[in-house]
């Protein structure tokens, strides 16, 4: 197994990363299921098109924030063309320190508006 960056040369993730990070959570899902994920998650405002979905999940599987893994027992999938991914321990250390960074600027912006 290849060794990880430093998990701040990641950071800032881009949006769409965050947003696959944040669908998949710690289940594992087709494409299609995050992008439907995401969709609802935002209440219709982010929604990621196929070309943008796959190739950042390509990039994040290199980076080995994602794995791809089988479909979860619970599934009844005939669809063999179908992949599945799940977040790796990276993946979510990385998910969390960006977590972290988004909160940070959000307490510096409520306190930049209260002294306004």
């Amino acid at each position: 197994m290849r060794k990880h960056p430093p998990v701040d040369t990641l950071l800032p993730l881009s949006a769409p990363m965050f947003h696959i990070l944040i669908a998949l959570g710690d289940e594992a899902m087709h494409g299609y299921a995050v992008m439907q994920s995401i969709a609802e998650r935002s209440g219709g405002q982010v929604r990621l098109l196929p070309g943008t979905l796959y190739s950042t999940i390509k990039k994040m599987l290199a980076l080995q924030l994602l794995e791809e893994c089988d479909a979860p027992a619970e599934v009844d999938s005939d669809d063999e063309r179908r992949r599945y991914y799940r977040v790796t321990r990276f993946g979510r250390e990385v998910r969390g320190a960006e977590t972290e960074r988004l909160s940070m600027l959000v307490r510096i912006a409520r306190g930049a508006n209260a002294r306004a």
